[in-house]
């Protein structure tokens, strides 16, 4: 599983730079594909390009709750890599329920990086 996870991580750290797409009203064939697919560890990752768009973190969100943990893990991994502010509540929430280390260790990951930018100095 761990070796899995970071083929997955490999993979979200090469799709990083294409995440700054402009959004988009309509959603494109391809983000409509990407959205499409079962969760899975994959999946998730491939949504990274579409970070800008609301359907992503809708759908980032429900592999926040999905029973497998390597998707909860990807999930939160990709929450961090896209600084996705609108999933600090469903990293919260699913912090106070995960069972599983690794997946507990990528959502902690995320919320201390988002919260963070989050926060402005006095």
């Amino acid at each position: 599983m761990l070796r899995d996870l970071l083929s997955i991580a490999a993979l979200v750290s090469c799709a990083t730079a294409a995440a700054a797409q402009p959004a988009s009203t309509e959603l494109p064939p391809e983000v409509q594909t990407a959205l499409a697919r079962p969760l899975s560890p994959g999946a998730v990752a491939l949504l990274i390009p579409y970070s800008a768009t609301p359907a992503m973190a809708r759908r980032l969100i429900e592999a926040l709750e999905d029973p497998r943990p390597d998707v909860r893990a990807v999930a939160a991994r990709v929450a961090f890599t896209t600084r996705l502010a609108a999933a600090v509540p469903a990293l919260a929430a699913a912090l106070d329920k995960e069972t599983n280390s690794a997946a507990a260790a990528e959502i902690v990951r995320a919320l201390a990086l988002i919260h963070r930018r989050s926060i402005r100095p006095i």
